[in-house]
């Protein structure tokens, strides 16, 4: 089952012309979990996929730790607003709440919370392009959880790395020409590790409360839109997204490049700080090798592929505008897909539930494959079946026209062609009855003897006057004369005659014999 990931861009990050011009990066997995294409694309233009995983940005999640009343399904979702309301500036019924799956240890839940119109229309906005199965995910849960470990001793030709703690102050040696030092009160070193006061190193497990606090950040640089370079993510704008987690809970928020140094210098001065660049692979081609070292650093080779093995340094620096001065990892943004791949906590809850597979046409034909496939059976079946006895009865048909036909010509051997055997045998019967002498049913004897049949209680006298014309016999009563209208038609019809009665004249006429 393949599966395509996806970054969505913040809510005050799109183009002017909205979603329908901003690219997003995504990543198209196969089963076995192996990148098939990586890149950006714009939303009509993504691939499809069997699962569709929305990475919704940290500044559109607001992460809470809640402890939750003892109720499921329209009652929890009732009284969630009240539990969030406290940390809201906007209407909590005008939010999404979503909930993690996993309890904390404490007993109490991780919840999110999202501004619900926006979040619908991202979700018709993907199942109106054709991803029925979608999952969102908060970006902060796809961060990997920092490492506070020991740093191994860097060589001496190592470059100092910059002071965190303030703005960079160099201390100058006594000696000409010596290399400028760095002042260092917080560090992140290349390894991961993290040295406080002076360079004490914390070993990692040796501080629980230290892993506890530790902090991770990531730096999402904004996609450019409309501008000249080559390159689709060299950033021109002014502005980053810096997403920071810290255990369960993390908040997003945007800031200037310019001082993007100092707001981490400052963060770094609160906690333990690990920081990533998410790096997009340029190629549509990215490395298939699920790579699990998302706590170790990369480099880029000539192909702009991610190797593990080293960090993005202050002296590479990596925004126009800025010398970032910690030694940044370069998190691909592969990683980062696999993370959201694996994460549980799906945003798709209550309202939201099985997006896209509940709405008119979810799916196109597929879902409903076996059942077709059914119906084209049945259907198949039906026609053989109405055709094989169309054959039958027409090979019936045939034979008895023969038979007929075989009659009329051993009856009649005069009949040289025969169109309709059982009218032309009617007609010469007629005929033959003529010839003798015999009386037809539409002659004027046999109709006036059926009429004094009858009559019965209707005296003969009442009659004002018979006209027989075309083998039919019109009659007249004399005024006054009291019939019963249904009692006199029965007795016409049990003397095989039809009657008809118009304005007090009735038509009588032989019943006609329909053919067998």
């Amino acid at each position: 089952m393949s599966s395509l990931i996806v970054l969505l861009p913040s809510s005050d990050a799109l183009a002017p012309r909205g979603w329908e011009a901003t690219p997003m990066p995504f990543v198209l997995l196969d089963r076995k979990g192996a990148a098939l294409r990586a890149g950006s694309a714009l939303l009509d233009a993504l691939p499809k996929a069997d699962v569709t995983v929305l990475v919704v940005a940290a500044r559109d999640t607001l992460l809470l730790n809640a402890k939750l009343p003892p109720v499921t399904g329209p009652r929890l979702r009732r009284v969630l607003p009240n539990v969030v309301e406290e940390h809201l500036i906007q209407d909590a019924q005008h939010c999404h709440i979503a909930i993690d799956p996993l309890p904390l240890a404490t007993g109490e839940r991780c919840v999110a919370v999202i501004d619900r119109d926006w979040f619908s229309s991202v979700i018709d906005r993907f199942c109106e392009n054709g991803h029925r199965r979608l999952r969102a995910v908060p970006l902060i849960h796809c961060i990997p959880l920092p490492e506070v470990s020991r740093p191994q001793q860097a060589p001496d030709s190592l470059t100092q790395l910059h002071d965190v703690s303030g703005p960079a102050s160099a201390r100058t040696s006594g000696r000409t020409g010596d290399t400028t030092q760095i002042d260092v009160e917080r560090k992140v070193t290349a390894e991961g590790g993290t040295s406080v006061d002076g360079g004490e190193n914390i070993p990692g497990g040796a501080s629980t409360e230290a892993t506890a606090d530790a902090m991770s950040a990531l730096i999402v640089r904004r996609n450019k839109i409309g501008g000249t370079s080559a390159d689709p993510w060299v950033d021109d704008a002014e502005w980053v997204e810096l997403a920071l987690r810290q255990g369960a809970l993390g908040f997003g928020m945007s800031v200037n490049a310019a001082q993007l140094d100092a707001t981490i210098a400052e963060l770094a001065q609160r906690q333990t700080l690990m920081v990533y660049s998410l790096v997009m692979e340029s190629g549509t081609q990215p490395d298939s090798e699920p790579n699990t070292g998302a706590g170790g650093g990369f480099r880029f080779g000539s192909h702009s592929e991610p190797q593990a093995g080293a960090d993005v340094r202050a002296s590479e620096p990596w925004h126009p505008g800025t010398a970032f001065p910690l030694a940044a990892r370069a998190l691909p943004w592969t990683i980062v897909a696999r993370e959201a791949l694996a994460c549980r906590f799906d945003l798709c809850q209550f309202e939201f539930a099985n997006a896209g597979r509940g709405r008119t046409g979810a799916g196109g034909l597929k879902p409903w494959r076996v059942s077709l496939g059914f119906v084209a059976a049945a259907l198949a079946v039906s026609i053989v079946a109405i055709n094989v006895q169309w054959f039958q009865l027409r090979h019936r048909r045939d034979a008895l026209n023969g038979q007929m036909t075989q009659l009329v010509k051993t009856a009649f051997p005069g009949t040289t062609v025969v169109l309709d055997p059982h009218a032309q045998m009617a007609a010469e019967l007629a005929r033959m009855r003529g010839a003798v002498g015999e009386l037809r049913a539409d002659d004027f004897l046999a109709l006036a003897a059926g009429v004094a049949h009858a009559l019965g209680p209707v005296p003969s006298s009442s009659i004002a006057g018979l006209n027989y014309s075309g083998g039919a016999l019109d009659m007249t009563f004399k005024p006054g004369t009291d019939i019963d209208k249904d009692a006199l038609t029965r007795r016409f019809t049990a003397q095989g005659l039809s009657a008809q009665e118009d304005n007090g004249k009735w038509t009588v006429r032989p019943t006609q014999s329909k053919p067998r």
